[in-house]
C-alpha cells in the first residue's frame, strides 16, 4: 500500500475519532430534525454538520472529492472519491441516542482503498485497507466458521423485504430468526464479525454501503445484489452479504 494512502488512511480515523466527540457533545444539546423524501425519513442538525466537517478535511486533499448523503454528489467515479454517511441510523439517533455509525470510505477509479465505520456511541471503530483484512479496534476480525448451517444464523431484514421476496419468509423460518437494528453499516459489520448470518436489504445507496463492503469483503463475505449480480457502490440497489455457502443458499431459497 502506497504511503500517501496509509497517510490518508491514518487522517481519515482521526477525523472520525473527532466527529464522534462532536456527535457526543451535540446529543447533549438540542437535536433540530427534518425530514427528507418521507416522514421516516430524517436528517438532523448533527448529520449536516458532521458533513461539512468532514468536506473541510476532504477539500483540503488536492484532486479529492466528497459523496456525502446530505447534499455532496459527484457524477463520475474517476479520481479518489470519499463516500460519506455522516450518521447511518438517523432515526436511531434521534430516537435511542445508539445504534448509529459513521461510515467512511476512499475509492480510486472506482476501485475500494479503504474504509471505516465507527460505532459512535460503543466507541467502535471497524475497519479495513484493501488487501489488509479488516480489524475491530485495531483487532484483527477473525475468519467466520464455514461450516455453520442456516439454523444456526440469524437472518438480518425488514418486513419491507419479507414483503417484497415473500420467500425471505420461509428462509426465517429455517433460520434462528431475523433482526433489524436500523443502521445498514452496522447490521453488515455484525455479519462481517459473526453476530449474524446475512444481511438482506431491497435499496440501499452508495454511502450506506461504501465502507461496510470493503470491510465485508476483507471478512470473506459475498457481497452481491439480491439475485446474486454483482454490486457498484457508486450505484443504488439491493444487497445480499453473508458467507459464500449461505450466500449460495439463501439466492436459490428466496431469489432463483
Amino acid at each position: 500500500m502506497e504511503p500517501k494512502i496509509i497517510s490518508w488512511f491514518n487522517q481519515s480515523k482521526k477525523w472520525v475519532f473527532d466527529a464522534g466527540n462532536i456527535i457526543r457533545q451535540k446529543l447533549k444539546e438540542e437535536i433540530t430534525i427534518n425530514t427528507k423524501s418521507n416522514p421516516n425519513d430524517l436528517v438532523t442538525n448533527i448529520d449536516r454538520e458532521i458533513e461539512s466537517f468532514f468536506k473541510q478535511q476532504i477539500t483540503q486533499i488536492q484532486d479529492h472529492r466528497l459523496l456525502g448523503e446530505e447534499g455532496d454528489f459527484v457524477h463520475d467515479t474517476q479520481g479518489y472519491i470519499w463516500i460519506l454517511d455522516p450518521i447511518d441510523g438517523t432515526t436511531n439517533l434521534v430516537t435511542t441516542k445508539q445504534d448509529f455509525a459513521i461510515s467512511l470510505a476512499l475509492y480510486h477509479n472506482g476501485a475500494p482503498l479503504f474504509g471505516l465505520i465507527y460505532d459512535v456511541m460503543r466507541d467502535e471503530l471497524y475497519h479495513a485497507i484493501t488487501g489488509q483484512g479488516a480489524f475491530l479496534n485495531d483487532q484483527k476480525i477473525q475468519a467466520i466458521d464455514p461450516t455453520l448451517q442456516l439454523n444456526e444464523h440469524i437472518i438480518i431484514c425488514d418486513f419491507k423485504e419479507i414483503i417484497a421476496y415473500p420467500r425471505v419468509a420461509e428462509l426465517i423460518k429455517l433460520s434462528r430468526g431475523h433482526r433489524r437494528y436500523g443502521s445498514a453499516a452496522l447490521e453488515i459489520v455484525h455479519v462481517a464479525t459473526g453476530q449474524a448470518g446475512a444481511f438482506i436489504h431491497m435499496m440501499l445507496h452508495p454511502w450506506d454501503i461504501a465502507a461496510a463492503k470493503i470491510i465485508a469483503e476483507a471478512c470473506g463475505l459475498k457481497y452481491s445484489h439480491t439475485d446474486g449480480t454483482s454490486v457498484n457502490v457508486f450505484e443504488k440497489g439491493s444487497s445480499l452479504v453473508a458467507p459464500p455457502n449461505l450466500h449460495q443458499e439463501i439466492v436459490k431459497i428466496c431469489f432463483s
